[in-house]
């Protein structure tokens, strides 16, 4: 009998859909999208790892596939968690590195709403750690 799947998704059904993929992602210009929305939010990013150096540093990033490194494994943790309690779900990838994997059709909107809870959560670790 013929399989509906297959490991390398060439199967006929497939081939459609993913053919429906791209000429949506080109019809709606998601590159381009992705390129603008990618650099406004590094343009924020940047400078919140200077005000915030002690936890987050090295931001980096094409696109809105962006990333920036935590001091420790288990300060990244403490990051990811309250970020996670704030309604963002953000991945770790390697010991101390924060990935950015958003879906292409993220908006600025969605960058200010990220960046409104994402320096929240900072100011809540810097007052944990190095209260004043």
């Amino acid at each position: 009998p013929y399989r509906n799947f297959n490991t390398w998704m060439g199967d006929p059904p497939r081939t459609l859909l993913a053919r429906a993929i791209v000429n949506e992602v080109l019809a709606n210009d998601l590159p381009a999208h992705v390129r603008d929305t990618g650099a406004y939010l590094l343009s924020h990013l940047q400078p919140m790892s200077v005000r915030y150096h002690r936890i987050v540093s090295n931001v980096r990033g094409c696109g809105t596939f962006i990333a920036f490194d935590c001091p420790s494994p288990e300060m990244r943790a403490e990051l990811l968690n309250l970020m996670r309690l704030e309604g963002v779900n953000m991945g770790g990838s390697g010991e101390t590195a924060v990935r950015f994997r958003p879906m292409l059709t993220l908006t600025k909107t969605h960058v200010n709403v990220f960046l409104t809870r994402f320096e929240s959560v900072l100011n809540k670790l810097y007052r944990k750690h190095w209260p004043q």
